[in-house]
């Protein structure tokens, strides 16, 4: 169950996130004192689809998967997220209901804060809303790259390109700690089978390294190279 927890401080923080630099001292101490620290165990939904939110969702500590659901009981991993992330910035303008699921990959810390309050931040603070909207045109650009892929790409590219993102996400060679073999299927659009089985090819070609449920890419260049072909 989510229990609330002490917020980080943005205002003494040394690594804050490139979008609040931009901010005075005085608006980052009323950020602090606007926001709400929550906190999830793995495997906690942390946004339903269809519900209403009227509160921004900042990840300060962990990760989490952003999930499209069908009616048909099947759902699309658009992509994983780590800290320093806004899991709902891309319809923070809406009274819509959210289109997405947000679900705790691990132990993970979130920082809540009024929408309108947020709102507010971005109408008073013009760099503020220029670094932001950086922030959620890459936000919005990664999930187009996403569709695009699964539009247009057979089973190896899109694989390929999950695996990427994945390295990138972690920051590690070992690209999968935490995800199921299900998961990365999800964010690849494909059959569990048929990623296992794509999985076993890149094997062979000592593209990656398989350790368990690890994963280790033993040659970006051509994992790239099998991405560019699609």
């Amino acid at each position: 169950m989510n229990q609330y927890t002490e917020p980080c401080k943005c205002v003494i923080c040394d690594n804050k996130c490139d979008f609040y630099r931009s901010l005075s001292m005085g608006e980052l101490q009323s950020l602090d004192d606007a926001k709400t620290a929550i906190f999830f165990k793995k495997g906690e939904t942390i946004l339903k689809k269809g519900a209403f939110s009227k509160q921004i969702i900042f990840l300060s500590k962990g990760y989490v998967k952003i999930i499209m659901e069908s009616n048909f009981k099947k759902s699309l991993i658009l992509e994983i997220l780590g800290k320093g992330n806004f899991v709902n910035s891309l319809f923070l303008a809406n009274n819509d209901s959210s289109p997405i699921t947000v679900v705790a990959l691990t132990d993970v810390t979130v920082c809540l804060t009024d929408t309108d309050f947020f709102m507010n931040l971005l109408h008073k603070n013009g760099n503020f809303a220029i670094d932001f909207l950086s922030h959620f045109n890459k936000n919005g650009f990664s999930r187009f790259k996403k569709m695009s892929s699964i539009a247009l790409k057979q089973t190896r590219g899109r694989l390929a390109d999950t695996l990427i993102h994945l390295h990138y996400t972690f920051k590690d060679e070992i690209v999968n700690q935490i995800l199921t073999r299900k998961e990365i299927a999800e964010l690849s659009n494909l059959s569990t089978e048929n990623t296992i089985r794509t999985l076993k090819e890149f094997e062979t070609e000592k593209v990656i390294r398989l350790k368990g449920k690890k994963i280790e890419i033993t040659d970006l260049d051509l994992l790239k190279k099998i991405s560019d072909i699609g």
